[in-house]
């Protein structure tokens, strides 16, 4: 690949410098982690859910275990990042194609740049008719 680059006039020096700058951000940031949760979080919610589908006719004991379950399994998800969520929301509300632009909820600039690493737990996302001089198109 430096050779590929070197024709562009770009120095093997810096194309070893990009690799081992990933190769430390891996080791340290664990990229595939998320995928790895997500990925386990998904098997047990489907375990639960072919335990509950199987039951024909299920005792409040068999309720209160499930339930049980599903806190437990609830316990191992991340935290939620809160502007990633108002953002599905506005996705949502896009796909949806039923709702005007003032059903959106307003996300400042820093949480869109930074919403995938930080939570902003206690932020409060108003609608954007909520807003100060917001003006419906």
């Amino acid at each position: 690949m430096s050779d590929v680059v070197h024709r562009f006039g770009i120095d093997q020096l810096w194309v070893g410098a990009a690799v081992s700058f990933v190769a430390a951000a891996q080791l340290v940031f664990d990229f595939g982690r998320s995928a790895r949760d997500h990925q386990a979080l998904q098997r047990d919610y489907y375990n639960l859910l072919a335990d509950i589908e199987e039951s024909i006719d299920p005792d409040v004991a068999k309720c209160a275990s499930w339930a049980s379950r599903m806190t437990r399994i609830a316990g191992d998800e991340p935290p939620v990042l809160r502007a990633m969520d108002a953002k599905a929301y506005n996705d949502a509300l896009d796909a949806l194609d039923s709702y005007g632009a003032g059903e959106h909820l307003y996300i400042p600039w820093y949480q869109r740049f930074l919403g995938g690493v930080l939570s902003f737990d206690g932020y409060n996302y108003r609608k954007l008719s909520e807003l100060p001089g917001y003006k419906s198109v």
